[in-house]
This record gives C-alpha cells, structure tokens and sequence, in this order.
C-alpha cells in the first residue's frame, strides 16, 4: 500500500506515521510512507506519486482539506483524522473509508488500516468483492444486470436475482469501474452490454429495458446518449 500522510502538525504526523508502519509491519503488510504538511505539498506529491490511500487532516493551515480530494481518481481512498469530530458526516459525503478523531491510539489506527486493507481489495477488473454475513464473497462484473444507490453504498443486482451491498457509493464505484459501465440515472448505473431497448413513456418519462430481462428508469438527460449508443451498437 501507498499512504500519503496530509497533517501540518509535525510531531502529530510523526506519530500517525510510526503507528501506520508499526501495524503494517506486525501484520505484515507491504506499506510505503510518506508526507506532505500543507495542500500544496500535498498537491505535489500525488501528481508524482501513485498513492493507495491518504491520512488526511481536515484543517491545514486554515485550509479546508477536503479541498486536497477535488478531481482526485476515485480509486484513491481517504480516511479522514481530525479534531472537527462534527465533521465525520461530511467525511462520508466524500466516501471517506473511515474517521479517525484526534487523539488516535494505535488500536484505533489498526482498525483504520483493517479498513483500508479490505477497501483495497474489493475492486479487480473481473470482480467487486462483498461481505455476505461477514465473510467476502466475490461477486463477477460480467453478472450484474445494474447498479443502484443505496445511500453511501450500493446495490448490485445480479443476474442470478440477488442483490449484494457494495462499500461504495455509486459515484465513486460508476468512476472506479469506467467505461464498462453508463450512469442513466441519479440513482442508477448499467453494464453497456446490459442495454438492450429504451422506452419512452407518458410524462417524458424513459425506462431501459435490460437483457437480464430487468428495467430500470432513464433520465431525459440520458435518453439521447443512450440513443446514439443503440444506433452505434
């Protein structure tokens, strides 16, 4: 894992640097870390380095530093460590993993990194990786009919008639699986090779109908992109 450390308190990131190495190294786990101490640093730093994840604090030098996550890949993930205990609702509405309030403890830390650990490990390019009455069970990309929000997560609805609760938002996990995927509405995504027929109805309404034999409701937005994505296949 690539950690980049953002907190302008040195000795604070000093500490949250040894407990990062200290419970990688108990659980063996392989862990690059480094730091930046203030937005442009930090800014710096992950044009040059391909980082995993971020430690953030949330007031750098009176900079806000959710301002750090604007046009990040959503691949990147990001726990949040502050002070601003108030905040942990908004640290969510960035897909933040995980809050971490200040004082931390090395505990704390672990469990942080635990997080992290399994976040990194849900997404492959065949496969989303989800929790079934806790155990992880991979769930294959080619199988799912559509996605939808549910929330900071969502919902994968298969082929095989059962849905799964993934541990991303449908933002996030709409970017982090590209092209492969077409948001058609605010809260759904489908496979493009699930498209099969769009419908107008009353109302200037639009449903897609999929090949998994599902629908789902269409934008008017998105009613043209699909379109011209028909026309094209």
């Amino acid at each position: 894992m690539n950690i980049l450390v953002v907190e302008d308190e040195y000795l604070v990131s000093q500490r949250l640097c040894r407990l990062i190495g200290r419970v990688s190294e108990k659980n063996n786990w392989d862990c690059d870390i480094r730091q930046a101490f203030n937005l442009s640093e930090a800014e710096r730093c992950l044009q040059n380095y391909q980082a995993d994840a971020l430690f953030l604090d949330l007031n750098l030098h009176n900079v806000d530093g959710f301002t750090l996550l604007d046009n990040q890949s959503p691949k990147l993930k990001c726990i949040v460590v502050s002070a601003s205990s108030e905040r942990a609702i908004e640290a969510f509405d960035f897909d933040a993993i995980d809050f971490v309030a200040k004082p931390f403890t090395e505990e704390r830390i672990k469990k942080s990194m635990t997080k992290l650990r399994d976040s990194l490990q849900l997404f492959s390019s065949d496969f989303l990786s989800v929790d079934v009455r806790g155990e992880k069970q991979k769930i294959a990309i080619e199988d799912i009919c559509y996605i939808k929000a549910n929330g900071h997560y969502s919902e994968l609805h298969c082929a095989n008639a059962k849905t799964y609760l993934f541990e991303q938002g449908l933002n996030t996990l709409s970017e982090t699986l590209g092209n492969s995927i077409l948001r058609v509405h605010k809260s759904y995504s489908v496979p493009i090779k699930q498209i099969c027929k769009l419908e107008s109805q009353e109302g200037s309404k639009y449903r897609l109908h999929l090949k998994c034999n599902q629908s789902v409701p269409v934008s008017r937005g998105k009613a043209r992109v699909i379109r011209d994505l028909l026309n094209s296949l």
